[in-house]
């Protein structure tokens, strides 16, 4: 089968071949001939043409079909091997990105771990140092306030006991005032008894 470029070159040769034809005919045959040769020029330039057009067109369509087959074989065959290397590609680009995700995760998962622990230890300390200060000033004020509440409760209850002790030997002193000076009483009178007695013996013995 002829390429599409051999059937144009075929085809323009013959276009050349008829314009020398009608350039030569006028010189070497009469009217009548001229108008013949030129009907039977035309008719066979014609047939050449629609049978060149024809194998053209089969000639195309097959090339185009073929082409196309190919192109489509080509183009699956392309596809399927940029997937398959797509479909690689990605994959391991995921996996490394999985892997360096993982690094940095655990990176910082570990590096957020230490600093919590420094921020916890730090946040513990301090918050024991200032339990600490604050549990010594309110220790040494509540006892300063027991010593000041305690030194006058104590004061107080001296007080109160000084006066109540004060009265109970005020009272305690009056009772015995009061029974001495009946013991005293009961002495005198019995003294006067024995004194009256004694007169009364010696005024006997006379």
């Amino acid at each position: 089968m002829q390429s599409p470029q051999q059937i144009e070159r075929r085809t323009e040769d013959l276009e050349r071949r008829v314009d020398r034809i009608e350039r030569t005919l006028p010189t070497l045959a009469t009217k009548r001939d001229l108008k013949a040769s030129e009907e039977r020029m035309r008719t066979h330039v014609s047939g050449a043409i629609e049978a060149s057009e024809e194998r053209m067109r089969t000639h195309v369509s097959g090339a185009i079909e073929a082409s196309e087959e190919r192109m489509r074989t080509h183009v699956s065959g392309a596809i399927e091997a940029s997937e398959e290397r797509m479909r690689t590609h990605v994959s391991g680009a995921i996996g490394a990105s999985e892997e360096r995700m993982r690094t940095h995760v655990s990176g910082a998962i570990g590096a957020s771990e230490e600093r919590m622990r420094t921020h916890v230890s730090g946040a513990i300390g301090a918050s024991e140092e200032r339990m600490r200060t604050h549990v010594s000033g309110a220790i040494g004020a509540s006892e300063e306030r027991m010593r000041t509440h305690v030194s006058g409760a104590i004061e107080t209850a001296i007080k109160a006991s000084e006066a109540r002790m004060r009265t109970h030997v005020a009272g305690v002193e009056e009772r015995l005032r009061t029974h001495f000076n009946v013991v005293a009483e009961d002495l005198r009178y019995n003294i006067q008894l024995v004194a009256e007695a004694v007169a009364t013996l010696a005024e006997s013995r006379k």
